[in-house]
């Protein structure tokens, strides 16, 4: 089987069964499919991320989540939480939206 493939002058491994002329290679490639890149994948932001944009504390924060105020949470695992980019930045414009103009 190779052991690796040199790819435009660097050595990938025959995980990439496509470039790799092992039968067994191909037919792992194609078990094993990538999913097309989609121009709308989202960011996932952890809270410090959140906190940057949304200048509130901690705690504000999580009981806005619970209220419903602030978007919900993505469960990572059982102690990561992540919040959409795009939920995120949603939210900043609905708020600018409902704040008062200043005039200076």
């Amino acid at each position: 089987m190779c052991s690796s493939v040199r790819l435009a002058g660097k050595f990938a491994p025959s995980g990439f069964g496509i470039f790799c002329p092992h039968p067994k290679a191909i037919m792992t490639a194609n078990l094993h499919p990538q999913k097309p890149r989609s121009e709308s994948r989202d960011a996932l932001l952890r809270l410090p991320g959140v906190l940057a944009k949304v200048p509130v504390s901690r705690s504000a924060w999580w009981q806005g989540v619970k209220e419903g105020r602030y978007p919900a949470a993505v469960k990572l695992g059982p102690r990561t939480t992540a919040w959409r980019e795009s939920d995120i930045d949603a939210l900043i414009q609905s708020l600018t939206k409902q704040a008062p103009e200043v005039h200076g």
